[in-house]
């Protein structure tokens, strides 16, 4: 049997047509539809919002996503909604977390603005540093870099990493290269 696969959704309502209140709707269709299928984490990374349309659009996207798991009978597993970078706005609407870069405010910051607002922090966890991924460390625990993944900190300490807008961290995958599937070979 194969292990739970996570879909992980990160929304960007700049990628629908229209003015900013037909995306927005798109926006939420598809966050309802993606709570319909199913999807383990949904990450709303609208970072051009000013504070109070993001909490009114976090507010909204949690209404949509719990009626479509009603909906569709999906009561056995909780869809869980991640803020990007704003640990007050994700207190404020009853978020279930907050997508922190490595740049962000520093985890006691959150433990102590969370702990204001009456919520207590049950685990940070790092999943990157810098052009990293952490995977499945443990802490404390080690591995061999790649040669790609050392050509990628070498870039990333010398202030040459490339970072396209909306791609930091990461999240937004490439095809891969000649050179990566030649190193992949390799391996």
């Amino acid at each position: 049997m194969l292990p739970h696969q996570l879909l992980y959704y990160i929304t960007d309502r700049s990628q629908f047509p229209g003015d900013e209140p037909t995306r927005r709707r798109l926006l939420l269709k598809k966050i309802s539809q993606a709570a319909e299928a199913g999807v383990d984490y949904i990450q709303l990374r609208e970072k051009d919002l000013p504070s109070r349309e993001l909490e009114a659009l976090a507010g909204d996207a949690i209404r949509v996503m719990r009626e479509a798991q009603l909906q569709a009978g999906s009561r056995k597993r909780r869809i869980a909604l991640l803020l990007n970078s704003r640990t007050d706005i994700a207190a404020a609407v009853g978020a279930d977390g907050v997508h922190l870069r490595s740049d962000d405010i520093s985890p006691a910051e959150v433990r102590r603005i969370l702990a204001h607002r009456g919520h207590k922090v049950r685990e940070l966890i790092r999943i990157k540093m810098g052009p990293l991924a952490l995977e499945k460390l443990a802490s404390g625990e080690f591995r061999p870099l790649s040669p790609k993944e050392v050509r990628a900190l070498k870039e990333y300490a010398s202030g040459r990493e490339s970072r396209k807008p909306g791609h930091e961290e990461g999240k937004a995958k490439q095809p891969p290269t000649r050179e990566d599937r030649r190193e992949k070979e390799s391996e």
